[in-house]
């Protein structure tokens, strides 16, 4: 998407601090960090959000699972954390899906 934000981050052509990258997803950090720990999990590939997923898209969720396991076992104070997405422009600031991997102390109540 020519527009979005994240695509750019994935195209390199937006600077970000990125914490770890596969061939289908990349982790980079919150730019407005909510939390001690506070990385964003996202597909390379554009899907808007998690109601435009398609059962093609079942392994690249399972990858996005398994980074969040990895990211708990490589930082340290984040061995619990929370894995959040929203979902609508109601409460999805950017349309591009992703996951915030919330970790240290402190983590706010939902």
């Amino acid at each position: 998407m020519q527009n979005c934000i994240f695509c750019k981050i994935v195209a390199h052509e937006v600077p970000s601090l990125i914490v770890a990258e596969t061939d289908q997803i990349l982790v980079f950090k919150d730019i407005s960090p909510k939390v001690a720990i506070h990385d964003l999990i996202i597909p390379k590939k554009h899907i808007q959000d998690i109601q435009s997923l398609t059962a093609q898209d079942s392994a690249l969720m399972g990858e996005i699972i398994l980074m969040a396991q990895q990211l708990a076992r490589d930082l340290p104070g984040s061995q619990s954390f929370r894995l959040v997405s929203n979902n609508g422009p109601a409460v999805q600031l950017v349309s591009h899906l992703h996951f915030h991997f919330l970790a240290g102390k402190n983590l706010p109540d939902f």
